[in-house]
């Protein structure tokens, strides 16, 4: 929540322009909004783990960010790769195989273990044993009608079914073991 008003600043920074004027949007400027708020983001990421003593990853701090920086690589935008690696190693490793085998921090299969593959892939990782291991749960808790339960308590992020049906597919999209196929195919797209 303490980054909730710094998000509303940016967004604001990056559209005011378009609303000041009927003219369209100069794309310096734009540019130049999206670098500052690249960079504010990698900020607050670097000292996640270091700073805050953080043993967890956080949809605001690496999940979201990981999908913003992509976007921002794709549109040729300077991202700290330093910071963005540091930071995928530590939130985005699947390593841990007797946990993932034993589920013991599974909160939300959807929305947790889901963002965070799919927020890993566009990360840069590879498919792993570890996340086949998340995307064999996935699949195991797809209900019939092809959503996920969830605790629908963090709107917007986690309270709609479609949200969580989108991560959950495309969890098991990227990250299912060649052997968990004719499981995958199964699950309802």
């Amino acid at each position: 929540m303490k980054y909730l008003p710094l998000a509303a600043v940016l967004t604001c920074a990056v559209s005011l322009p378009g609303w000041a004027s009927a003219q369209d949007p100069d794309p310096a400027a734009i540019r130049d909004a999206a670098a500052r708020a690249v960079a504010v983001m990698q900020k607050a990421q670097a000292t996640w783990y270091t700073s805050n003593k953080q043993v967890c990853g956080s949809c605001h701090h690496q999940y979201q960010p990981a999908l913003a920086l992509r976007a921002a690589r794709e549109h040729g935008i300077a991202v700290d790769e330093g910071i963005a690696a540091a930071d995928a190693a530590r939130a985005f490793t699947f390593a841990d195989l007797d946990r993932a085998i034993q589920y013991t921090h599974v909160i939300e299969p959807a929305m947790d273990d889901a963002y965070r593959m799919v927020a890993a892939h566009a990360a840069g990782v590879p498919p792993n044993l570890g996340a086949a291991v998340y995307a064999k749960l996935l699949i195991s808790r797809q209900n019939p009608a092809g959503d996920w339960d969830g605790f629908h308590q963090r709107p917007p992020s986690s309270y709609s079914r479609v949200t969580m049906a989108a991560l959950g597919l495309r969890a098991v999209q990227l990250y299912h073991h060649r052997t968990q196929s004719a499981e995958a195919d199964w699950v309802r797209w």
